[in-house]
């Protein structure tokens, strides 16, 4: 079994994410975040360091900060991760306060056509690829937000069940009439294994992406697959930010104090080697070229998309996806 490579997206970023609601979600979490932070330096009792969250190495060196946050590369995997980091108490917040809900009304929601038609399409008719048989399926969907991809699986005939832990994205999701629960996934204690466990925009928001994916692992059927989507620290961007290029403000990618890993394919055989996990297929889906540009004009968009699109074929596109069986 395989799955079927589709051809990739020739996304314009502001047609998905309009440019003044980025502008307007960065500011918003920007702001918020100004209380842990004295004369722009970290608060102490709000923070702590880690260790590598992929491979758990202690040797890391630093390489930039981004709106008052450190970022550090690991020296083992080349990972890169915010070190230190809020406390989880605090950390959790970030996901209960007003900028969180106007990122999922502003910018997830206001997308969700080209979501359903395009992103999310192509999402499901890669999964499904992988499976002969496609009867008596079952699908695993952790962090569904508001059920745009859910959608798509129930269509297909899917058993299903959400799990989000954002009050207002799991509403929304409810009222689409989907099997969703709203509790995080550290809770989640059910006896059922699925044919499919899906992480999309989940690992990277997590201090544990290693624990969430090991316990993922438990839950998933003999001949199943697991599938997320990170950021990636071997991308194009991550390296242009690594070159010491500054930029004025980046709306997306970043994402500082949310983006809390930055995964490189190097961390990610590594967890599965420790989990007896394989990779069977990997790609990149990028908008790297348009986020260092931050042009509202959009000039010259038509090039833009066709270098995205060779960046993309490098597998240096910034966000990497991954599918994983057991061995």
């Amino acid at each position: 079994m395989f799955i079927k490579d589709y051809s990739k997206i020739k996304l314009d970023l502001y047609k998905l994410k309009k440019f003044d609601e980025l502008k307007k979600t960065y500011r918003g979490f920007n702001i918020n975040l100004k209380k842990y932070f004295n004369k722009n330096k970290p608060i102490k009792i709000y923070f702590k360091n880690i260790n590598c969250p992929l491979c758990k190495s202690k040797n890391n060196s630093k390489i930039f900060i981004i709106d008052n946050f450190t970022y550090c590369e690991c020296f083992k995997c080349k990972s890169i991760f915010n070190n230190p980091i809020l406390k989880d108490k605090f950390y959790k917040e970030i996901y209960k306060v007003g900028a969180y809900k106007n990122y999922v009304k502003n910018l997830t929601e206001k997308g969700k056509k080209i979501r359903a038609n395009l992103t999310e399409r192509r999402k499901y008719n890669q999964i499904s690829s992988y499976f002969k048989k496609r009867k008596n399926l079952k699908l695993l969907d952790i962090g569904c937000g508001t059920g745009t991809l859910m959608s798509l699986f129930v269509k297909n005939n899917w058993e299903t069940l959400g799990i989000e832990p954002s009050k207002f994205s799991y509403l929304i999701a409810k009222s689409k009439n989907l099997n969703v629960t709203n509790i995080f996934f550290e809770e989640f204690n059910y006896k059922k294994k699925y044919d499919v466990i899906t992480l999309f925009g989940v690992l990277e928001h997590v201090t544990n992406p290693y624990e969430i994916l090991s316990k993922a692992t438990k839950y998933l059927k003999k001949g199943g697959i697991i599938v997320f989507e990170v950021p990636s620290a071997d991308s194009l961007i991550m390296n242009y930010l690594k070159s010491g290029h500054k930029l004025n403000q980046i709306y997306r990618f970043i994402e500082a104090a949310r983006h809390l890993t930055f995964f490189s394919e190097n961390g990610v055989e590594i967890i599965c080697k420790k989990l007896n996990l394989k990779i069977i297929f990997r790609e990149t889906n990028g908008l790297d070229i348009q986020t260092i540009f931050n042009d509202r004009k959009n000039n010259n968009i038509k090039e833009i998309l066709n270098v995205q699109d060779l960046i993309n074929n490098m597998n240096i596109g910034d966000h990497y996806r991954f599918f994983l069986t057991k061995n």
